[in-house]
């Protein structure tokens, strides 16, 4: 099985870094902006158009910057 997840540099993304050995059966493919950025529509395509094997996504790329940065920018996008 190929999983694929998103935002594997942040805290969950290493914390199933941390777990993927329990797991022999699965290869786990973690997604990085400077694999495919997912801000980018084209690079997200042309990810895909050349991944079509994976089986499940969990999906956890986020923009993150902490408590300050949340209540610096308090806006709805």
């Amino acid at each position: 099985m190929k999983i694929l997840v998103t935002g594997g540099n942040g805290l969950v993304g290493n914390s199933i870094r941390n777990i993927e050995k329990e797991y022999p059966n699965a290869n786990f493919i973690y997604l990085t902006r400077e694999i495919c950025d997912l801000e980018n529509r084209l690079s997200v395509l042309m990810f895909f158009a050349g991944n079509k094997d994976i089986d499940c996504i969990i999906h956890l790329a986020n923009n993150v910057g902490g408590l300050f940065m949340n209540q610096n920018n308090n806006k709805l996008l």
